[in-house]
Formats: C-alpha cells, sequence, structure tokens
C-alpha cells in the first residue's frame, strides 16, 4: 500500500466511477444505492489515506470492495425482509437467520483472504475476468496471453480459493450454500466452484 495523494484520489474516482456505479447496479438493481455504495468505498480509501500501489490491485481492490458492499447491502435487505416477516408471523428473530448471517461474514472474509493470496499474475487474471466482468478473450487480448493460459489462471484460482475455503473449516455443505447464495443475490455466476 502507497500514500494517496488528493491528485492521485481525484484521478482514481474520475476513471473508475462510473464502472464501479455501473457494476454494482448490476447487483443490487437500484441505482442510488449503487451510487452510495461506491462512494462508500471512496470514502473509506480516503479516510485510510492509501491505495494499492500497482494498477491492476488497485482496480481489483476497488471492484472487490463494491462487491462486498452490494452484497452486505442484498443481505441486509434479505435479513431486513425476512425479519419483518418473522416478526409479524412470531415477533422474533430467528437463530438460524443469525447464524447465516455470521457465516456469511465468514465466508466473505476467507473469500477475500483467498484472493490475496492468488500468485499475482493468476490474481490479476480471476479479478478481470469476476470484478470487472471481462470474458477470456478480453483478457487475453489485453494481457497479451492466450485464452487457454487465461483459462488455466481462472481454473488454479478456484482450485486455490476452494482449498483455501475447505482448509479453514468451511464445510462442504455450507460453502455449497454460500455459493449459491451469492449466485442469487449477485444475479450472476460469481464462482463456479465445482
Amino acid at each position: 500500500m502507497e500514500k494517496l495523494t488528493e491528485l492521485e484520489f481525484e484521478r482514481m474516482y474520475g476513471t473508475y466511477y462510473g464502472r464501479l456505479c455501473a457494476y454494482s447496479y448490476r447487483l443490487v438493481k437500484n441505482s442510488e444505492e449503487a451510487q452510495e455504495l461506491v462512494d462508500e468505498v471512496f470514502m473509506d480509501m480516503w479516510e485510510k489515506g492509501t491505495k494499492p500501489a500497482e494498477e491492476d490491485k488497485l482496480r481489483g481492490y476497488l471492484f472487490r470492495s463494491v462487491l462486498y458492499k452490494s452484497a452486505n447491502c442484498l443481505n441486509r435487505r434479505e435479513v431486513r425482509r425476512k425479519y419483518e416477516a418473522e416478526t409479524i408471523r412470531t415477533g422474533t428473530f430467528s437463530e438460524d437467520q443469525v447464524n447465516q448471517l455470521y457465516a456469511y461474514k465468514e465466508l466473505y472474509g476467507e473469500l477475500d483472504k483467498a484472493i490475496d493470496n492468488l500468485p499475482e499474475r493468476c490474481r490479476e487474471v480471476f479479478e478481470m475476468s469476476r470484478f470487472s466482468g471481462l470474458g477470456n478473450k478480453e483478457i487475453a487480448k489485453e494481457l497479451g496471453v492466450s485464452v487457454k493460459a487465461v483459462e488455466g489462471h481462472i481454473t488454479k484460482a478456484l482450485s486455490k480459493i476452494r482449498t483455501h475455503l475447505m482448509s479453514k473449516g468451511v464445510e462442504l455443505v455450507g460453502l455449497l450454500m454460500a455459493v449459491e447464495v451469492i449466485r442469487k443475490t449477485s444475479g450472476e455466476l460469481f464462482f463456479n466452484f465445482f
């Protein structure tokens, strides 16, 4: 991480704000919420006063931050909806709902660690594919590598992420449940683990 200057922040904001808002909108389906989430990401970075040193890590960091904030927004929406329905029905918040929230938080934390631990090129390809929404051909062209190399990096990334999650005690059933929830909440296939 390196110190973030005001000029760098303005450049970064100008470069990424529109793309991040569009990405968040695809996830949360609400333009006002999408803009607020992206604003939070930039505000967090400004308050920390640091940014990833390399441009590809910066892009991945921003898209990942927006993904997590968007997923949390969707989870809060779902929890709120379930809470309201449960409260109307019984007047209480179920233990299963509380446990599910803790499981999501743990899963997202471990996903973040797993992605950060990927080899640099593998992480770059994975983030371009999953966070920037680029296709394998686009990634290959941008990086000057073959499509097969891109596919290999993505396969390697998914394998390492799966191994990391399982080594951290994320149970297979819980993992499958979490992946299914991620698929549903994001409206797209985010991770294809199996």
